[in-house]
């Protein structure tokens, strides 16, 4: 007996092995021990330790990247500003995942965390000269058109070039690859959009529940950044050289 359809298809992989257990059941006798083995069954292995990764990686790397957040801007509310339009975003992903190719493979769902990380770096772009410009004194409107219009135009073209990046991989013969190119050029524009339309709405909602003064907005933190470029602003020179005064070699032998 051999299966019609090969084990990338998952749903037939698990109406198989239902099949096939439900035999197994009727044939079954004592002291008798059935296993089951082979490229279906893999695949299914696979599907389970995927979704447990899946869980576990963007767990933490969610967890980590509001943490450093409210670690920067000091405020709880960040979290929500931050969690709403990004989780917006990878859904966004996903969707369009289901729609084309229609599944997340090994290689594909590893980006994920990644698409995270470069997806929040357009919240604290706008997140922060929001702040900027509430600290001059003006009011919600005004804050929110000038960080869209001036800051908002070098978020749009650094997403674009980066997902251009990424959709050149749609044209390598290896599929997973292609796959991931095409996820990750499609996940970064939908970040993108999710912050420029949801994250934006958040704070014009969160200005009329909470109105703050430009005295009550704390400074980021700079996590010692400041201290560390005084020191190095003192001796440009050495700062230029250290860099190169070392002998580093690289070994190319990939059997090593």
């Amino acid at each position: 007996i051999k299966p019609k359809r090969p084990p990338t298809d998952i749903d037939f992989d698990k109406k198989l092995l239902k099949t096939i257990k439900q035999v197994g059941e009727k044939v079954h006798k004592e002291g008798v021990r059935i296993d089951y083995t082979g490229g279906y069954i893999m695949a299914l292995d696979d599907e389970k330790m995927i979704r447990r990764d899946i869980i576990l990686t963007l767990s933490l790397a969610f967890f980590l990247v509001l943490t450093l957040f409210f670690l920067t801007f000091r405020r709880k509310e960040t979290f929500f500003f931050v969690s709403a339009p990004l989780l917006m975003g990878l859904a966004w992903t996903v969707g369009i995942a289901s729609l084309y190719p229609r599944h997340l493979n090994m290689v594909t769902f590893g980006f994920f965390p990644i698409l995270i990380g470069l997806g929040v770096d357009y919240a604290i772009h706008i997140y922060n000269r929001y702040l900027e410009e509430k600290r001059k004194g003006k009011d919600t409107l005004s804050s929110l058109e000038t960080t869209l219009s001036q800051t908002g135009e070098g978020i749009v073209t650094g997403a674009l070039t980066t997902a251009v990046a990424f959709y050149a991989l749609t044209f390598t013969e290896f599929r997973g690859l292609s796959e991931l190119g095409f996820l990750s050029g499609t996940g970064i524009l939908a970040c993108l959009l999710s912050m420029l339309f949801i994250l934006p709405a958040i704070l014009s909602w969160q200005s009329r529940l909470r109105p703050s003064s430009p005295e009550k907005i704390r400074p980021l933190s700079s996590f010692g950044l400041e201290k560390a470029s005084r020191i190095l602003l003192k001796s440009p020179k050495a700062t230029i050289v250290y860099p190169y005064s070392h002998d580093e070699r690289s070994d190319h032998d990939i059997d090593k």
